[in-house]
């Protein structure tokens, strides 16, 4: 049982993962083609920013993902 559980949330924080990542990379890459003149330290700031968000929303997140995998799986 506790393997079982261990692979879901795995699993959940792996889709969560990617989920995330794209989300940021888009929103960095629209941030960044909007073309204003920002300095380095600027955009450098907005980086570490999004990489702050995601490392603490991520775990969160795939709790709620974990929650959605099970009751998918009990069907």
């Amino acid at each position: 049982m506790l393997q079982f559980t261990v692979k879901l949330y795995l699993e959940a924080l792996l889709i969560t993962a990617l989920i995330a990542f794209a989300i940021s990379v888009l929103y960095i890459l629209g941030y960044m083609a909007r073309g204003q003149n920002k300095t380095i330290y600027q955009r450098q700031n907005k980086i570490f920013d999004v990489m702050l968000i995601n490392f603490l929303s991520i775990p969160i997140l795939s709790f709620a993902t974990l929650t959605i995998l099970i009751i998918i799986r009990s069907r």
